[in-house]
């Protein structure tokens, strides 16, 4: 009964952080959606404790307690099996707030089976003091004991699907492999006591402990496909990524780098094209402020998904270092160094192998999070950085807060040389939730540095709709008086976005409420 209380502990904690990663790729990994399923669980599994309570006052038995542990699995396998389409039929049927509709995902999917689990303590624990007649004495370390290896088997489940599972299994694979355990677990139960052994009982177990494993090799060789025409996909640590091919009219070939079933994507690019040649224009937007930048030996690109910008910087690089060696223009870029900040190692292994990302020795990569970068960086004084690209996004349209508030903007202030110049890819619109959102943004910059813009192309992109979303550019200058940055002001001085209002609001490290600008 103690494996079976590890295991119950076990399974609760890998439900909470696997589900998480279920819902991902269609309702992103936002803070809303984390609040609705940590607290659906929290709630199902306190009813089920007051249940569970309630119902081992009638005569626990260890058949009973199989029934409830085994109705658990069975519903965790109905998930497994149906997940992607409900996620997919939900999320693209119900256009509702994503405060209700991650509520609503969350009571679907995780009520019952937490509700089941909630139950399993209390009863097993009332069974056990029944069952090997512990004495009144004994039942208080009784009751500690097993909530103790309850506990333990919850750690063990955090860390092994935290660092282990997520990484090496597909969601689906994980979600077999929990029926799978609690199968088990309702199994050993009724051999526990052979002289009530229900044969009827132990052959449906038997069969869905073989259907679950089965599901488990299948997928583990044959992992779900979650977007469609998916040709890689792999779960990292930090996010579920996908590499989709599609063909145009045209008959080109597009691939993109996807994170979720949404339209949008962290890269995309035409695998016929030049690296300078863009299915996205504000990389080519990106690349005039890196051609017309003079001073640029340190530049500092903060996310870089598929590579498709730091491709084409290295692409002019490599074009302007084939000059004679007595140039002066040779020297000038042989002496450039980038580099590359980007949380997650796998996604540059996909920029290498799917986006055709070059190799360089003038390219330094940092799989860190970004803040965490600054952070040290900012503590130096040496190699500060002209050029500083961010185009870093949660899966849903906005930036991590931490990377927005005023302590973060001063850390890339302090990190730029006096003459540098901060870039930033943003999702904006002239009017509604996205307009607010990007003034909160604008006004942070706003308040350390001197001048910033935000340039808007939306000529460029010939959008009909001039209240669409769309990609903005917001562009902080050090120091906007010197001639190099003058210049530079002056060349995007007919795409600066004049309507842009500064806000009252000051996000910090405390306070950055940033997902009401878009989900109230």
């Amino acid at each position: 009964m103690e494996l079976i209380s590890f295991l119950c502990g076990l399974s609760v904690m890998v439900l909470e952080l696997a589900g998480m990663r279920i819902i991902t790729p269609f309702l992103s990994s936002n803070f809303i959606v984390w609040t609705s399923v940590i607290g659906i669980i929290m709630v199902s599994l306190s009813f089920g404790y007051y249940f569970g309570g309630k119902l081992s006052d009638k005569n626990p038995t260890a058949n009973r307690l199989s029934l409830i542990i085994f109705i658990a699995g069975l519903y965790i396998l109905v998930i497994a099996v149906f997940q992607f389409q409900f996620l997919k039929f939900i999320t693209e049927t119900i256009d509702i707030n994503i405060y209700y509709l991650s509520i609503i995902v969350a009571i679907v999917m995780f009520t019952i089976p937490s509700f089941l689990l909630g139950i399993v303590s209390p009863y097993l624990i009332k069974y056990v003091i029944i069952d090997r007649s512990i004495p009144e004495n004994k039942i208080g370390s009784t009751v500690g004991k097993f909530y103790a290896i309850s506990t333990i088997g919850s750690i063990t489940g955090t860390f092994l699907c935290g660092f282990i599972l997520i990484i090496f299994l597909g969601i689906e694979t994980i979600f077999y492999g929990l029926s799978f355990i609690l199968f088990l677990c309702a199994f050993i139960c009724i051999v526990k006591k052979k002289y009530k052994l229900k044969k009827s009982l132990l052959l449906i177990y038997t069969s869905f402990i073989l259907i679950s494993l089965f599901f488990i090799i299948y997928y583990k060789k044959n992992p779900a496909q979650i977007i469609q025409n998916s040709i890689y996909s792999t779960n990292s640590p930090y996010q579920y990524l996908s590499v989709v091919e599609e063909k145009t009219n045209e008959g080109q070939i597009i691939r993109f780098l996807k994170t979720n079933n949404k339209k949008g994507a962290y890269s995309s690019k035409e695998l016929n094209l030049e690296p300078k040649i863009y299915n996205n224009h504000y990389h080519k937007i990106f690349l005039d402020f890196y051609i017309l930048k003079e001073l640029k030996q340190n530049i500092l690109i903060l996310g870089n998904a598929g590579g498709i910008f730091l491709n084409s910087v290295l692409s002019d690089i490599n074009k302007n270092t084939k000059q004679s060696v007595e140039s002066t223009k040779f020297e000038k870029f042989k002496n450039i160094h980038i580099d590359v900040v980007e949380i997650d190692k796998y996604t540059t292994q996909i920029a290498k192998k799917y986006f055709n990302l070059q190799k360089s020795n003038q390219v330094t990569f940092f799989h860190q999070d970004a803040r965490y970068f600054i952070n040290k960086k900012s503590k130096l004084n040496s190699n500060k950085y002209n050029l500083v690209y961010y185009d870093i996004f949660l899966d849903s349209p906005i930036c991590p807060y931490y990377l927005i508030t005023r302590e973060a903007i001063e850390k890339y202030k302090k990190i730029m040389s006096d003459d540098g110049i901060f870039i930033m890819n943003i999702i904006g619109s002239p009017s509604g939730i996205f307009n607010d959102y990007m003034r909160q943004v604008y006004t942070q910059f706003n308040k350390s540095f001197e001048v910033v813009n935000i340039l808007d192309f939306k000529e460029i992109y010939k959008l009909n709709n001039k209240n669409a979303i769309s990609n903005y550019v917001l562009v902080a200058y050090k120091n906007p008086n010197s001639i190099e940055s003058v210049k530079i002001r002056k060349y995007f001085e007919k795409f600066i976005y004049k309507d842009i209002i500064v806000t009252n609001e000051v996000l910090t490290d405390n306070y950055a409420p940033i997902e009401k600008y878009l989900f109230w």
